[in-house]
């Protein structure tokens, strides 16, 4: 929940598809929000219609040493992802929206190349 102003920037900086794992130590109340457990101060998050979520229980992942289960998150919301190709960043990356941003899209849009 810390993180969710991160998301915001995240979501108006990338114009595709997000997958998002959440890690909740209120289950079965996070569940019950969906997607508005990502709102900030009431807003939700840019384009929430292309935001797939899972909520993922904290089974003590982060006892005893307050460690954080990043790899199991990232593999949680990769397998909640759709799309056909994943670019897997951390909630706190904003994505340059100019030409890179244009590049990127463009080369997932590319047909492989045929094999020689």
């Amino acid at each position: 929940a810390d993180r969710v102003g991160s998301l915001h920037r995240l979501a108006a900086s990338w114009p595709g598809m997000l997958s998002i794992a959440f890690l909740s130590a209120a289950f079965e109340r996070d569940v019950g929000l969906g997607v508005r457990l990502l709102h900030l101060d009431g807003r939700p998050p840019p384009l929430p219609a292309r935001l797939a979520l899972t909520v993922v229980r904290n089974e003590g992942y982060t006892s005893p040493h307050n460690r954080f289960p990043f790899n199991m998150l990232r593999n949680r919301a990769v397998a909640g992802c759709e799309a056909g190709a994943v670019l897997v960043v951390d909630v706190d990356f904003v994505l340059y929206a100019g030409r890179a941003g244009d590049s990127v899209q463009g080369a997932l849009r590319r047909e492989p190349s045929p094999s020689p």
